[in-house]
């Protein structure tokens, strides 16, 4: 899949990475978390698929230059994971229920 169809999948959106955000020790965490491990490292641009994880022999390659933003997301790449820059919405924490009629809130705990 492309980075955008990959987001989506899990309710994210695809966003452009910002090339010092996704570096080399940026890609070294991801795939540690991902349960991968890198042979080497390499700097690539977006055109040949950085941020990935190339499956044939191992090599992970991190962001040297920011990507053009319309192109990134839905770029796939042969024979490697991409590592996608996938954003969710965190929406603030619904206020607390009103009270049922008639009940009155606790008093605040006694001072020390």
């Amino acid at each position: 899949f492309d980075c955008s169809t990959t987001c989506t999948l899990v309710g994210a959106t695809c966003i452009r990475p910002d090339y010092a955000i996704y570096g080399q020790s940026c890609v070294q965490k991801a795939a540690v978390h991902f349960g991968l491990t890198c042979n080497s490292y390499s700097a690539e641009n977006a055109n040949y698929g950085a941020p990935a994880y190339r499956n044939a022999n191992g090599a992970c390659s991190y962001l040297v230059s920011t990507p053009p933003s319309s192109t990134y997301c839905t770029k796939v790449g042969s024979n490697q994971q991409r590592i996608c820059p996938c954003y969710v919405q965190h929406r603030p924490p619904l206020p607390p229920s009103p009270l049922p009629p008639g009940m009155v809130p606790p008093p605040p705990p006694p001072s020390p």
